[in-house]
């Protein structure tokens, strides 16, 4: 039984909860609705553990400040498992454990559109020829030449400023020594 802060924050959500979207969509949309209701939460980008299934080193997610975790996109990663905590959850005493940092992921209202608008749409279309920078969120030029780009292990592209690059690999290492 949720709170009614709880209720209030999956009823925002859950309109939502079935677009096309991968994690950093999601939590896009996510932020955004929050932001707006006036309810104080954290957007995180780390990896996600689900015990006996594995790591994804680069997910996103949303952080509430009594310790609750909105992911609407955790069991993508792990063949929609449907044993993996899913919507706005306690992570305590579950098998899924997140490591990561607060990033900054300001969503303005065309980019809120754009994400939530069916396909076909001008802010779709625009969107999806602009990408960000998996580490800060800003845009990025996918066709610059010092842009990294990397294939992950679900044969998704995620781009990375040269700096972000660096910052990337060095927490990744660190949190992979641990």
């Amino acid at each position: 039984m949720w709170d009614a802060v709880g209720v209030r924050i999956e009823q925002l959500i859950e309109p939502y909860s079935n677009l096309p979207l991968e994690c950093d969509g999601m939590t896009r949309v996510i932020t955004y609705l929050l932001t707006r209701a006036g309810i104080s939460h954290q957007v995180m980008q780390g990896s996600v553990t689900v015990a006996g299934k594995g790591t994804f080193p680069l997910h996103y997610w949303v952080e509430l400040p009594d310790g609750k975790v909105i992911d609407y996109r955790s069991r993508m990663w792990f063949e929609d498992d449907p044993s993996i905590p899913e919507g706005v959850f306690d992570p305590t005493g579950t098998n899924i454990h997140y490591s990561g940092r607060t990033v900054d992921m300001a969503v303005d209202d065309f980019i809120f559109r754009a994400l939530t608008e069916t396909r076909g749409s001008l802010a779709r279309e625009v969107l999806e020829a602009a990408v960000t920078c998996t580490w800060c969120g800003k845009t990025i030029d996918p066709q610059a030449a010092d842009t990294k780009t990397v294939t992950d292990a679900g044969n998704v592209e995620h781009y990375f400023h040269p700096s972000c690059w660096k910052e990337y690999r060095a927490w990744y290492t660190n949190k992979e020594k641990k």
